[in-house]
């Protein structure tokens, strides 16, 4: 089983598919309050199309996890988990709780076709799964089995008719693996011709960049910080930086440019191209989030990345390697922790240091360096009465961390 709380972006189609391969339930954790609800219920959906059970827990109204274990304990967390209930339930009591006299006829219509229209997303081969779901909305809703079962066959025809656009699509386990660009399972690999592999993958931040640039192109907000902070030498996927340039290109008037790019001679970006194209922006399905949160978001794990890949590929050794180490670290927090214009011009710093121009300084200033390393100004004679100074010794030579 999965336990997934709520995270800054809603999980997309392409998650639960990958989640899959490691769980056969998923538990969600959620806000109790209304937008929690709905998230939960959006999410749960996405869950039960890739035809897993889910089973949503509401966490205590003003609680996240971390606040609910530090003040409570771990047991009352715990509590929290054992009191979840089936997507259906959950379901069922949110929508209860909406009406004013949830017993009244037409009431009981209106909860009965939302729920059915829910379990209709659940795969009609996962017969125990839905059939089990649905004898619990009957139960709930005081609904005799044989109508629920009458109203399902109804949603579904409903779906077959007018499916939802495909950017709440499920996609296949074989889609959803190369939107990831990871492999299948063996087993799918067995039946599911793979594609050509791509030569490196791109990061999950290179990936929210792209899906930014391609379905919000004409955002002002997101143009101003991908233009301020965004320079191509941060995106190590050449297929990002053709992302990139196809966007300034589109904002300099070329309404063609990620068309082009569809026709490019590489397959491997044309296949991602069409992907992008084909699924929608996870910020659209991001719980109080906007547009320009979700790039403020990507961007600062873009930096996130490359400074943590620039200090991976140090050789530890030298007292000068270590202290470069330390000064990346130091500007990895100094990101991490700063907001607003404070972080702005941070990451300005970080573009001039990529960019390699002149005058860009560490956001944190490096350790001084002790008098002894510079050239002594020249000094008055000592007389030889007076004892001559002492130097350090070279064990403290040795020692110092500087």
């Amino acid at each position: 089983m999965a336990i997934t709380p709520a995270s800054f972006f809603s999980f997309a189609a392409d998650h639960v598919e990958l989640l899959k391969h490691y769980a056969d339930s998923v538990l969600l954790v959620f806000d109790g309050d209304a937008a929690g609800r709905k998230a939960a219920l959006r999410t749960g959906g996405l869950v039960l199309a890739a035809g897993l059970p889910v089973r949503v827990a509401a966490l205590p109204p003003g609680d996240d996890p971390d606040s609910l274990i530090r003040d409570k304990g771990p047991e009352a967390f715990r509590e929290v988990l054992d009191a979840a209930v089936s997507l259906t339930v959950f379901q069922v009591e949110a929508l209860r709780s909406e009406e004013r006299d949830p017993e009244a006829v037409d009431a009981v219509s209106r909860m009965a076709r939302t729920v059915c229209d829910t379990l209709a997303l659940c795969p009609e081969e996962r017969a125990v799964l839905w059939s089990h779901l649905l004898q619990e909305a009957a139960t709930g809703l005081h609904v005799p089995l044989t109508a629920m079962e009458q109203e399902l066959t109804n949603a579904r025809q409903r779906l077959a008719a007018h499916p939802p656009p495909r950017e709440h699509a499920m996609p296949t386990p074989a889609a959803s693996a190369a939107a990831l660009d990871v492999l299948p399972p063996p087993a799918a690999r067995d039946v599911v011709p793979e594609a050509a592999p791509e030569a490196k993958p791109l990061s999950a931040a290179e990936r929210s960049l792209c899906e930014l640039l391609m379905h919000h192109a004409e955002d002002a907000e997101v143009a101003v910080l991908v233009e301020a902070s965004v320079p191509a030498e941060l995106l190590p996927h050449p297929h990002a930086r053709a992302v990139l340039a196809a966007w300034r290109d589109l904002r300099h008037g070329d309404e063609l440019a990620f068309a082009k790019l569809s026709e490019a001679s590489d397959e491997s970006l044309r296949r991602m191209i069409a992907r992008l194209g084909r699924n929608p922006s996870r910020v659209a399905f991001a719980r109080e989030a906007t547009f320009r949160e979700a790039a403020e978001d990507t961007i600062a794990r873009l930096w996130n990345e490359r400074l943590r890949a620039e200090r991976k590929a140090l050789t530890p050794g030298d007292l000068a390697t270590e202290r470069r180490r330390m000064e990346i670290t130091c500007r990895l927090n100094a990101l991490d922790q700063l907001t607003g214009e404070a972080r702005a011009h941070a990451l300005a710093a970080e573009v001039s240091r990529l960019r390699g121009e002149e005058g860009a300084k560490p956001d944190v200033p490096a350790p001084a360096k002790p008098a002894r390393w510079s050239p002594a100004p020249a000094a008055a004679p000592v007389p030889l009465s007076q004892p001559p100074p002492e130097t350090p010794s070279e064990a403290w030579l040795e020692e110092d961390p500087f």
